[in-house]
């Protein structure tokens, strides 16, 4: 994430455009789908974390790299089916506009 939002959702609280730094969302695999549950339920208010199955943290940079393919989104745009991804915030680096 770039910024607090998507959509209506509040995934990243303490995300803020423009900081420098992208805000990470990691949700542990084992957690189950009643608690991906009740934290989707909570997600309009932000109040899915702290939870022990989800972590965050905010960094300029990053690596990841999974045991499947997935869906790699970009503000919410469909970028490529990725296995490996890395990331690297350039502050001020582009203009972005967000319609809702």
């Amino acid at each position: 994430m770039n910024s607090q939002y998507r959509g209506k959702w509040d995934v990243a609280p303490r995300g803020h455009p423009n900081d420098g730094r992208a805000e990470v969302l990691a949700v542990d695999p084992a957690m189950s789908a009643r608690q991906r549950w009740n934290a989707w339920r909570r997600l309009p208010l932000g109040n899915h974390i702290p939870h022990p199955s989800i972590g965050t943290s905010s960094r300029a940079a990053g690596e990841w790299s999974f045991a499947r393919p997935f869906d790699l989104q970009v503000d919410g745009e469909h970028v490529a089916r990725v296995e490996w991804f890395s990331i690297e915030v350039v502050p001020d680096g582009a203009v972005v506009w967000v319609r809702t």
